[in-house]
């Protein structure tokens, strides 16, 4: 463990008269001129994996994504926050059906990882991307933020990625903004209803009067 390239490894151990595949997570921390090993020991992984893909869900990056960042910002490394989003999932669905659709999934999933590892492209999905610099943010945040840049690349498929900034943040103040006082702007009448008068022209009129009687052209 103490030589161990990753934070997270998977190892076979006995428990109970029984072996099981457990999965340990371990930090380093400098304590008292000491190397300190900690090891969060969690005897199911199946809370922390998605069913579908076999990677790493939601709940494993609530608990241990921060530490991972920390850790990175400790070393001088610069963390970033990927969200991906698969373009045209739904659609993809509708047509092929949903096991189509599953499958698909998990080839994107196998891409992502080697992306991940070698750096290679992968086509048909947008991302946004967060910069993790502040230790003390939680990693809900920095999610967040790494969310709203995928949202702001909108649907331009030539733009497929966006890295938050202060033009992300920017357009979602102003949103939050007008979504929290617009009772304000009803109430002091900010906000001021114009209404156009239907009519309808004389050919227009003609045209309905002959479709009635049975007149077609």
């Amino acid at each position: 463990m103490l030589t161990a390239q990753q934070k997270l490894l998977t190892c076979r151990i006995k428990l109970a008269e029984s072996y099981q595949t457990v999965l340990l997570h371990l930090n380093w921390q400098d304590f008292s001129s000491q190397d300190l090993l900690l090891i969060d020991y969690i005897p199911s992984n199946e809370q922390y994996e998605n069913n579908l893909t076999g990677l790493l869900n939601g709940a494993y990056l609530t608990r241990f994504g921060k530490d991972y960042l920390v850790s990175k910002l400790r070393i001088g490394d610069q963390p970033r926050g990927i969200l991906f989003n698969v373009i045209g999932m739904h659609g993809y669905n509708e047509h092929f059906g949903y096991l189509a659709g599953d499958r698909f999934l998990i080839k994107i999933s196998k891409q992502l990882q080697k992306f991940v590892h070698r750096n290679y492209s992968v086509s048909g999905i947008k991302a946004g991307i967060y910069y993790y610099t502040n230790a003390r943010e939680i990693i809900k945040s920095a999610i967040d933020k790494a969310r709203k840049a995928l949202q702001y690349t909108g649907d331009d498929l030539t733009q497929l990625y966006h890295v938050f900034d202060e033009s992300v943040q920017e357009k979602y103040v102003n949103r939050d903004y007008v979504l929290t006082h617009f009772q304000e702007a009803l109430d002091k009448r900010w906000i001021k209803p114009y209404y156009q008068m239907e009519t309808r022209s004389r050919k227009v009129k003609e045209h309905e009067k002959r479709t009635s009687a049975g007149i077609s052209f």
